[in-house]
């Protein structure tokens, strides 16, 4: 790995070179995989909480998607919970998680503060519904986003933003779920389940 480019003061290198480490001995043996899975992570952590300058976020973003391409499943998914509820996470590295196998990227479709309304309707056009609903249970969900969840014709996904209690739906939003609840009478029964409590 050459990272001749960093200056000496830079406090990336030596995190840098420990992931790097971690993640070679993680695919040498079975022996200690747990104890490198967690040195693994606990390594990526520390990279996240140092401040680094626009050319170092990039580095540490590909190399941590460099990483996460050879992973097991299990450790992306316990990764991708963590890096869910972190606000300084670099933007290519939680789009990585958000594209992958829904179960991890569920976590960061739902709480990541991170990815922004772009990213969120690049998602809902490219993927499936399961993503989509994931999107839907967000906390914050603004009306182009919901519009473009509406748009889906998803009944599935029409109960997630029904059944989301810390958004307001708007409009478009209303008339959408208000059609599918003529057609599916489990949709209608949430529907004015929420107006009650409204």
């Amino acid at each position: 790995m050459d990272l001749e480019f960093l200056d000496q003061q830079s406090k990336v290198k030596p995190l840098l070179m420990r992931l790097y480490e971690s993640r070679r001995l993680l695919g040498l043996g079975q022996d200690k995989k747990d104890v490198l899975k967690t040195e693994l992570s606990d390594a990526i952590f520390e990279l996240l909480d140092v401040r680094l300058s626009s050319r170092e976020q990039e580095l540490v973003a590909d190399v941590m998607i460099a990483l996460l391409r050879q992973a097991e499943q299990d450790f992306r998914q316990a990764l991708a919970v963590r890096l869910a509820a972190m606000e300084n996470v670099p933007l290519p590295l939680v789009v990585h998680l958000a594209k992958d196998e829904i179960d991890i990227a569920r976590p960061i479709l739902e709480r990541s503060l991170v990815l922004s309304d772009l990213d969120l309707m690049e998602i809902i056009k490219s993927k499936s519904s399961e993503y989509w609903q994931a999107i839907a249970r967000r906390h914050l969900l603004s009306h182009q986003v919901m519009n473009a969840l509406a748009d889906t014709g998803d009944f599935d996904t029409a109960m997630a933003l029904a059944q989301n209690e810390y958004i307001i739906l708007n409009e478009y939003v209303i008339c959408f779920v208000f059609l599918g609840a003529e057609c599916y009478s489990v949709l209608a029964i949430v529907f004015v389940f929420c107006f009650e409590l409204i």
